[in-house]
């Protein structure tokens, strides 16, 4: 069971991995043509600015925290745990991915609530509803709590599959000699 709620779990984010890489193409193929039509044509996209900035962007970031959780990319002080006792370092260790889990709930509430209290709020160029802008942070909330969840319980064995679909890193690579 753990194994099916894994590879599931592991589908939904490399989904989620491909849709993010394409909002990263839009905004910069948005952007570019925009500056382009600045450029040599005076006047550039009447959404051109509205389109990166208040749909594609949140929705990257969203899932772009949920990768950064996933493969530990954030931040880590390891000084202090490696002079204190295991326990602690056990301690700080459950204690990270309860704060990430609880951030991720954050997200999914806040999101929820954002979504729904600009619902009635339209973007004026898209014309589209201002709401669009938030509905992509009760996902990465969903998948941060169970990156957390994962990493907590230490549910992630064999996954070298994902780092190499998102790095390029492959394992086998090095046992051949080709790193």
């Amino acid at each position: 069971m753990v194994n099916l709620l894994k590879k599931v779990f592991n589908a939904i984010l490399i989904f989620s991995v491909a849709i993010s890489d394409l909002m990263l193409l839009g905004i910069v193929g948005i952007v570019t043509y925009n500056v382009f039509l600045r450029y040599f044509f005076g006047g550039g996209l009447p959404w051109g600015e509205e389109m990166p900035s208040f749909v594609l962007l949140p929705g990257y970031v969203a899932i772009a925290i949920v990768i950064g959780v996933k493969e530990d990319l954030h931040i880590n002080l390891n000084i202090l745990p490696r002079k204190l006792p295991k326990m602690f370092e056990l301690f700080l260790h459950i204690l990270k991915y309860v704060c990430i889990i609880f951030v991720g709930c954050i997200l999914f509430y806040y999101g929820i609530y954002l979504s729904v209290f600009f619902r009635g709020s339209i973007l004026p160029s898209l014309n589209m509803p201002n709401s669009i802008q938030f509905i992509f942070f009760p996902v990465g909330g969903v998948l941060m709590v169970l990156s957390g969840i994962i990493k907590l319980f230490n549910l992630e064995k064999e996954e070298e599959h994902l780092k190499s679909i998102w790095t390029g890193y492959n394992p086998d690579d090095e046992k051949k000699g080709e790193i």
